[in-house]
């Protein structure tokens, strides 16, 4: 036990290790954005066959929920995606440090991914902004007008140019790009033997 707590006061961080997690984390969040993708246009075009739940996943969700419909479905995928979309960047942030050469490409999958620690913030505290606690500079983006309608960070709005936008402000098709041009990248730097700079 001694030893848990003493790695745990320390940083244990390797190349490797903060490799592996944004490797996966990245791994995590395309597939999430592909699954609700398919969610989404399957509400735009009815014709198309849906991506289902498993038969245990349906019950689970309908023995707690009284409203179990699409748009409740859609609230919770987009939390998953929006969660495993940071926890990337945050592992990124790790990746940086042990890989300087992938400065760049990190700047630029930051900077195609705008607002999404904000959004996931909000998502995650939603119950604060609700109640009307959440950060103060903040609250005003919570709750915004699109489109003539009133909607909150947890709003999913279909965009007449063919993209999704979650909370009004990060672009589902573009994060899942982004997401698909630096993922091969990490992923080749994991084959690499370098050493930290």
């Amino acid at each position: 036990m001694h030893d848990l707590v003493m790695a745990r006061q320390e940083n244990v961080f390797s190349r490797d290790m903060v490799l592996h997690e944004a490797d996966g984390w990245l791994a995590a969040a395309i597939f999430q954005g592909a699954r609700f993708t398919a969610q989404l246009d399957d509400q735009v075009d009815p014709s198309r066959p849906p991506l289902p739940w498993t038969a245990e996943q349906w019950s689970e969700f309908n023995a707690t929920h009284s409203f179990h419909n699409e748009h409740l479905r859609e609230v919770y995928e987009a939390y998953f995606f929006v969660c495993a979309v940071r926890q990337a960047m945050r592992w990124l942030t790790h990746v940086r440090e042990y890989e300087p050469k992938l400065a760049a490409d990190i700047d630029a999958f930051e900077s195609a991914t705008p607002h999404l620690k904000d959004l996931r913030d909000m998502r995650e505290h939603e119950d604060e902004y609700l109640s009307g606690e959440g950060k103060k500079d903040k609250r005003d983006d919570f709750l915004f007008l699109f489109a003539g309608m009133h909607l909150t960070a947890s709003s999913v709005a279909v965009t007449g140019d063919d993209d999704y936008l979650l909370g009004g402000r990060v672009s589902l098709p573009k994060t899942i790009a982004a997401l698909r041009k630096i993922k091969p990248i990490i992923a080749a730097a994991r084959e690499t033997d370098t050493v930290r700079q």
